[in-house]
């Protein structure tokens, strides 16, 4: 993870897409998403920051809670404050724990998949942001992502394209990647929903833009590209892509 101020300006590689979300004034999470031909990497492979169980221990000070207990008590705070700014930090957190897999079992333990599936029909815009953030961090874990995808994650995800903040959209395409399985593709590959992402593919936002194609790159059929981006058999001998 790496700290930044509201405005900092951070290098990303040209060769990347940064999808990012704010977690807090002074904290930032960013995912790297390659939009090479190559496709996007996962996020456990730029995972350098992530702590071994015995590097956690070392580095947590004598007296320190531990980290269910500490999780266990944002989620309580979170449940009975009645602060809308609260709310929205302490899901903040809670979301950037949600990047490390070293908190999947933990976050299991505390439900902490459903609360952020409940965030998203929330009316607040920033509840429903850091909450698809949340789910998209957890979907890199194999049981979470069942999980989702059991309680109808696809689903709440996909009324997230509709949101008028980008961090909220560009979490909801990441997310339904990595929701992808055989059994969840064809409700993630929807006719309605291959519309509403084609349609971010001309958006004057580059990253919406960049992200749109790889999501159909890596998740669609040469067909489905033809059909929803318009594209030619020339584009995709241009891109580098053997027609099917």
């Amino acid at each position: 993870m790496a700290s930044a101020h509201p405005g900092a300006r951070i290098h990303i590689p040209s060769s990347h897409l940064a999808i990012y979300s704010h977690i807090s004034a002074n904290m930032i999470i960013i995912q790297y998403i390659d939009v090479t031909l190559r496709g996007y990497s996962h996020l456990r492979e730029v995972s350098s920051m992530f702590q071994t169980e015995e590097e956690m221990k070392r580095r947590t000070p004598r007296g320190s809670l531990d980290r269910l207990a500490y999780l266990q008590q944002l989620v309580t705070e979170f449940q009975t404050t009645d602060s809308k700014v609260c709310k929205q930090e302490v899901l903040a957190n809670l979301g950037n724990f949600a990047y490390d897999p070293m908190n999947f079992d933990n976050l299991r333990r505390l439900n902490v998949a459903d609360l952020f599936l409940d965030m998203l029909t929330e009316d607040d815009d920033k509840l429903v942001e850091f909450g698809v953030s949340g789910l998209c961090n957890l979907a890199l874990d194999k049981e979470l992502k069942s999980y989702i995808n059991e309680n109808d994650g696809v689903g709440q995800v996909q009324q997230c394209l509709l949101s008028k903040t980008p961090e909220t959209v560009l979490s909801a395409i990441t997310c339904l990647m990595f929701l992808m399985t055989p059994s969840s593709k064809k409700e993630i590959c929807s006719s309605e929903t291959l519309s509403k992402i084609a349609a971010f593919s001309e958006s004057e936002d580059r990253r919406l833009r960049n992200l749109a194609h790889v999501f159909f790159q890596d998740c669609c059929t040469v067909e489905q590209r033809r059909r929803y981006l318009k594209e030619t058999p020339d584009d995709e001998t241009n891109q580098g892509i053997v027609p099917s």
